[in-house]
């Protein structure tokens, strides 16, 4: 079942395609209780178009979304349909990343690129064309699928290049952002995210696998609803008072910033006894820092959880601390990741 407070979901769709990218998804997460809008938003001409006719689509619905999920290009409006709509967690699946403040619009290269592609008429082939068939094969083995896929796939003016999509203020929060990464072409979007201090999550993939292996994807955006950012601090400031914390915002993670790396984030339980760990002796030996339980002296590389014995981690999975997710923003403010039903 989904989390009570992160129930319904707007699936939006790239405007280089249609709603069946994204329908096998759809499917998959309304089988595990989520409501579910995953509306046709074919025919805008500018980002603006395509941003308003997602917050009309998502009126229609039983509930107002909480949720809004965009895939490839949609990710340049989902801030903007996402601050109008109220949503209170914004997933990019795959997709483009906009800027945490302004405006959003293609790289010089890319818009080369489509400029020669919509020729004289200014118009962009539809999406499907833009491959060799081999190619829309293999992301789509299933014909039936495909066919679906590339039925809906229909000439875009370049109108739509040629406007920006503009971006809310502050709405870039590691509080309310999560990046899924599937393929391989959206690297530098994750290393953005990272550094947002964003929760992401990574599946070597291929770009339709929204549609293809929709139960897995759907996996991956359940877990993120699952969890929560919260701020811890900033890591100068704890790095003065000694670089250890339990904070208020997780009462149950232990964080610890050493003075030559971390953050990193743990259950504040030792895996022997279950001893308070905040106590604790915090080191590195050949660069890997630990910490010593202050009950036994058992010592955990901080990064892993593992214990060490003699410097070597132990082979016994039942010798782990729990590691929770731990990010340093762009501000220098730390963030942990937490289950939302704790």
């Amino acid at each position: 079942m989904p989390p009570s407070s992160l129930h319904s979901l707007l699936l939006v769709h790239s405007p280089l395609v249609g709603p069946g990218t994204l329908q096998p998804l759809a499917g998959s997460l309304a089988a595990r209780g989520f409501e579910v809008l995953c509306p046709d938003l074919r025919g805008a001409e500018t980002w603006s178009d395509l941003a308003a006719a997602a917050v009309v689509a998502a009126g229609a619905g039983k509930a107002e979304p909480n949720v809004v999920i965009g895939h490839s290009g949609a990710g340049a409006i989902v801030p903007a349909v996402g601050a109008a709509i109220g949503a209170q967690r914004i997933v990019f699946v795959d997709a483009v990343l906009p800027p945490e403040s302004g405006n959003w619009e293609p790289v010089e290269l890319v818009r080369t690129r489509l400029e020669t592609m919509g020729g004289p008429e200014r118009v962009l082939p539809a999406w499907n064309t833009w491959w060799n068939p081999n190619m829309m094969r293999r992301l789509v083995p299933d014909e039936s699928l495909r066919s679906v896929i590339e039925a809906e796939c229909r000439p875009v003016p370049l109108t739509l290049y040629d406007s920006v999509a503009k971006q809310p203020v502050d709405w870039s929060s590691p509080g309310s952002c999560v990046y899924i990464r599937l393929s391989g072409a959206y690297v530098d979007e994750i290393a953005d995210a990272r550094a947002r201090g964003w929760a992401v999550v990574e599946r070597d993939g291929h770009h339709l696998d929204t549609a293809t292996r929709p139960t897995e994807v759907a996996d991956l955006i359940e877990r993120s609803l699952e969890t929560t950012r919260v701020r811890v601090g900033d890591i100068a400031s704890l790095r003065r008072r000694g670089g250890v914390t339990v904070p208020r915002s997780a009462p149950g993670v232990l964080v610890v910033a050493p003075p030559d790396s971390g953050p990193f984030a743990v259950f504040n339980q030792c895996a022997h006894q279950g001893a308070a760990l905040v106590a604790g002796y915090v080191s590195a030996t050949c660069g890997i820092p630990w910490i010593e339980c202050p009950q036994h002296s058992w010592r955990f590389d901080l990064a892993t959880g593992v214990r060490l014995v003699r410097d070597e981690p132990s082979t016994d999975p039942s010798d782990k601390l729990t590691t929770v997710p731990c990010a340093v923003d762009r501000d220098g403010m730390i963030w942990v990741e937490v289950s939302a039903k704790n």
